[in-house]
């Protein structure tokens, strides 16, 4: 059986049943279901007495039982209204993966799975069809007129009806017994399974017997086929505006979204405008017909609402997950994108061009963390925000503390197991670094710079043994009082000040840090961009030229674009201070390794002027 969704989570329900309802017939389980006088309504919640009254299809019987986490789902099959009805109700928070699946055969000339009429339904799936019938007499709604609801309203729980004509299963008799199969969907991810176990490639001969106690209503049933396939096709049109969206993602204006909203301002303010515009043609407009045409799809509001957090449209962003909670509130994609994706970073920086104030973040944070309930998800967006922010100031271990609960909850968002990840790798290589610095202590030789800012005075000491002539041409401009009176371009709260110095007239190679051979797993060992680290910065390779930042957190993203040639020994709360507009009044050495000249080689080998 081919599925809507490939990607969907499928749990078996191992079917089977209580006395006196069940028998064995050669071997085979069979139901013999009621004819359900009463009519019942199709809103995806069992909940009408005659669900009640039929006994639940027991996994043990079949040798099921609770699945991993404890979820169990409870499965009822009865016949009401001329139709076939099937429910499943599942504890466990709802996602997009939710449905049902149903493979129906009759005993006449079905010998495999492909005999079946073959139902799948995923309502809340924005990545496949919401219906997928097929079966000997065709494909579609218009021939098999299937339709089913889905109760995704509570935080803790989600249920699902499907219902199917008897008529349109082409039966031989009123008395013809049928062969069943069900499949629940959930939204753990990797699990398929089948009931009975293996049914999609044993083939009908295996699955459950349904029988009538007297007779199959095969009347004429009042269910227009042409609506149902004209609402298939709108869905169609849905899952083309997706692939349209997903192919704008996919061919390069992921990059583009990430620089738009980006904090560090990768993209000067007069030209952030024409990008988002942009992005709202390209992205966002597929995403809103998707709403148009499907606008109980809660998921896609999840989508949308990452789409505005990534381009740094917060507001936007807050509302389109809080359309995704209205449909579904216990979607933890949307709650995890506004307390974590929102609320967390908000605690872990401020605004673009101000100072760093570590003591005031964590203020922020210990408040905020007392304002809310110790297991609510407002909790975990507080705790992924005080992750973030002593990731920043170089507690690993307390970062790793509070992100790796997250991960393991939020395995499906790659921020929070990114985060976690970084503050694993800066715990085992910072006493690297440490180590490295305890040599270079002892030795007491590297070159010293002192600058004197309008926020106060800090030094720098710099890695001449790991980037030799990129701390040759930051030690000759300072020489040559390039700096004196730079301002400070730009300041990222948490993370980095830039300095620009301007255009000396030349660039230099881009020189990363050597490896010292190797640490456990074969990872290099290096210099890396931690919170006091100074480092060149260049858009592209080998044009570096004088720009450089003095990072205020440490910054594992930027690892491959910042060229780290020192740290700062002293006045690291000073540059913490800093905000754009401040300035650089004097830079001079302090101290030089005695007979080496400090002119640096342009990126064309030649020596280095004079700065112009």
């Amino acid at each position: 059986m081919r599925h809507a969704n490939p990607s969907a989570v499928l749990i078996a329900v191992l079917l089977g049943l209580l006395a006196p309802l069940v028998r064995a017939e050669d071997d085979l389980v069979v139901l013999v279901l009621p004819v359900v006088e009463e009519r019942l309504v199709l809103d995806g919640r069992p909940d009408e007495a005659a669900w009640q009254d039929v006994p639940a299809l027991k996994a043990s019987l079949l040798g099921g039982g609770a699945l991993d986490g404890g979820v169990r789902p409870t499965v009822r099959v009865l016949v009401a209204d001329g139709r076939l009805w099937g429910a499943a109700e599942v504890n466990e928070a709802p996602g997009p993966g939710v449905g049902l699946a149903l493979m129906i055969a009759t005993e006449e000339g079905a010998a495999t799975a492909a005999d079946a009429v073959a139902v799948a339904f995923a309502p809340q799936s924005v990545r496949a069809a919401r219906w997928v019938v097929h079966g000997p007499r065709g494909t579609g709604r218009e021939t098999y007129r299937v339709e089913g609801a889905v109760d995704v309203g509570d935080l803790r729980r989600w249920s699902v009806e499907v219902v199917l004509p008897l008529a349109d299963l082409g039966l031989a008799d009123s008395q013809a017994p049928l062969r069943l199969a069900v499949v629940v969907r959930t939204r753990v991810p990797s699990r398929v399974a089948w009931a009975p176990p293996g049914a999609a490639y044993r083939g009908p001969a295996t699955w459950l017997g349904l029988r009538p106690a007297d007779a199959w209503p095969l009347a004429a049933v009042d269910v227009e086929g042409s609506a149902l396939a004209e609402a298939d096709r709108q869905d169609a049109d849905r899952l083309y505006a997706w692939s349209t969206f997903g192919a704008a993602y996919a061919t390069g204006f992921s990059d583009l979204l990430e620089a738009a909203g980006h904090p560090s301002g990768a993209i000067a303010p007069d030209g952030k405008d024409v990008v988002i515009s942009t992005l709202r043609s390209l992205l966002l407009e597929p995403l809103e017909e998707i709403h148009r045409l499907r606008p109980d799809l809660a998921y896609a509001h999840v989508v949308r609402g990452g789409v505005l957090h990534q381009m740094g449209l917060e507001a936007e962003a807050r509302q389109a997950f809080g359309k995704a909670l209205a449909i579904m509130p216990g979607l933890r994609e949307a709650t995890f994108g506004i307390h974590l994706d929102l609320v967390g970073p908000s605690l872990a920086g401020g605004p673009v061009g101000g100072p760093t104030d570590y003591a005031s973040a964590f203020a922020v944070a210990s408040e905020a963390a007392g304002r809310v309930e110790a297991e609510g998800l407002a909790a975990e967006g507080v705790a992924f925000g005080t992750g973030l922010l002593h990731l920043a100031h170089g507690d690993f271990a307390e970062a790793l503390a509070l992100l790796e609960p997250l991960a393991r909850r939020y395995p499906f968002q790659q921020s929070v197991v990114y985060a976690a990840s970084r503050a694993r790798l800066g715990l085992r290589r910072w006493s690297l670094e440490a180590r490295y610095r305890q040599v270079e202590a002892q030795r007491d030789d590297l070159p010293r710079v002192r600058l004197a800012t309008t926020k106060g005075e800090v030094v720098l000491e710099l890695y001449e043994d790991d980037a030799g002539n990129t701390v040759k041409n930051f030690v000759w401009l300072v020489t040559h009082g390039f700096y004196d009176g730079s301002p400070v371009a730009r300041t990222v709260p948490c993370l980095l000040a830039e300095v620009g110095g301007g255009d000396p007239g030349w660039a230099v190679a881009t020189q990363r840090p050597p490896d010292r051979g190797r640490i456990g797993g074969g990872e290099p060992r290096r210099r890396r961009p931690y919170r006091g680290t100074v480092a060149m910065l260049s858009a592209t390779p080998d044009a570096a030229a004088s720009r450089f930042v003095l990072l205020t957190g440490t910054a594992p993203d930027l690892e491959g674009d910042l060229i780290p040639f020192g740290w700062i020994v002293e006045g690291q709360a000073v540059v913490e201070a800093l905000e754009a507009g401040d300035r650089i009044e004097k830079a001079s050495v302090l101290r030089s390794r005695p007979g080496t000249g400090y002119r640096p080689l342009t990126v064309k080998g030649t020596p280095a002027p004079a700065p112009r």
